[in-house]
């Protein structure tokens, strides 16, 4: 580890201990003891910031802890970005100032930064700490709901419901921004409560959002015991990583869906395709099935980025704030057959998505 320090080194409060003293003598001690590793800057957040990315003692920064001041910190993310590495953490000190979040959000909606969702030992479990990954190459891949508005989006989505559970809030967020394609792939099974319901219902969601609904005839939903010998989920009540045990091209259903997903897209042109992920979010074999459907056609099409739910997946490329007025709205045109606030304790969550390349085997 190379550390660089910034502190102002001046006791501001009465209350303060005399860091005057304490924090040059501190350092003093490192930088000596430790002549090629630590570097320290007795100067004002910002300029020495500036100071540091300008003398680059030990290099790109790979992570970045910010602390103290509440409401300047994206002026000191811009003092040093161009020191930064093309990925690099963030660690946010007094995470739960509202001044400290907004500043968080801020970044995440610009395109700038993206949460981390890390698992096991790496996980921060305090509540105090904030952390994001951020950087210039994060910047230039980023995702936004900026970066989306004005798209062409098309939705893929096995169910109707699965368009308000994992992305009602980006929905609403996009109304009048952005041009956008609802289909459903598979019909209700006729053994629901909703059966004769959930269609309609499907439609005035796509009303109350601006979208083009798209029903396609070919699938029911249903519990397709042949497709639980093609994915097979994990038993255990870790992560649901599916495990496919054989070639998903031999299921009858998998050339129609992918093959219907392709025709879509050459419809409707878009420029994001966004579907279920590789887990089925909750472990959902459909969801799983038309995940890698999707993917294949995306890969053909070459035209659109391809974005996925990000429920139980690692990590996130876009998190969108959730709309809970308005999401709710959404859920209430599929009650009372149908609740999901009640079945799903993710409903009302922020939503996250995740960049996937098409092109990569599966």
């Amino acid at each position: 580890m190379k550390y660089i320090g910034i502190d102002l080194g001046q006791r501001l409060r009465a209350s303060w201990p005399q860091v005057d003293i304490y924090v040059p003598i501190a350092f003093r001690w490192f930088e000596n003891r430790f002549p090629d590793r630590v570097k320290f800057y007795l100067r004002p957040a910002t300029e020495g910031l500036e100071q540091a990315v300008q003398d680059r003692p030990f290099g790109p920064i790979n992570l970045l802890h910010l602390d103290a001041q509440k409401n300047s910190r994206v002026a000191e993310l811009d003092a040093v970005w161009s020191g930064l590495a093309d990925r690099c953490y963030l660690i946010q000190g007094d995470n739960r100032n509202g001044h400290v979040q907004a500043s968080s959000a801020r970044l995440v909606e610009q395109g700038r930064a993206r949460p981390v969702n890390l698992i096991g030992q790496e996980t921060l479990h305090s509540a105090n700490f904030g952390l994001l990954e951020t950087g210039p190459g994060v910047a230039r891949n980023g995702l936004s709901l900026d970066v989306l508005a004005h798209q062409r989006i098309l939705v893929c989505v096995c169910h109707q419901d699965d368009e308000t559970l994992f992305a009602g809030s980006l929905l609403a967020h996009l109304k009048g921004r952005a041009e956008v394609f609802v289909a459903s792939f598979f019909r209700p099974a006729s053994n629901r409560r909703d059966t004769d319901t959930r269609e309609a219902a499907m439609q005035k969601v796509c009303e109350m959002i601006g979208a083009t609904r798209v029903q396609l005839p070919f699938a029911v939903e249903s519990d397709y015991p042949r497709l639980r010998r093609f994915i097979r989920m994990p038993t255990d009540d870790g992560l649901p990583e599916p495990e496919i045990v054989r070639p998903l091209r031999r299921h009858p259903l998998f050339g129609l869906l992918s093959g219907s997903a392709y025709a879509l897209m050459k419809q409707f042109a878009p420029t994001t395709v966004i579907t279920h992920n590789r887990v089925g979010e909750y472990g959902h074999v459909e969801h799983v099935l038309l995940h890698h459907a999707v993917k294949q056609a995306s890969a053909r099409y070459t035209d659109a980025q391809m974005l996925t739910f990000g429920l139980n997946l690692p990590a996130a490329d876009l998190t969108v704030p959730s709309l809970p007025e308005q999401k709710n709205r959404l859920f209430d045109c599929y009650m009372p057959q149908w609740n999901g606030r009640r079945l799903y304790d993710f409903a009302l969550d922020d939503e996250t998505f995740a960049r996937v390349d098409p092109q990569e085997f599966t």
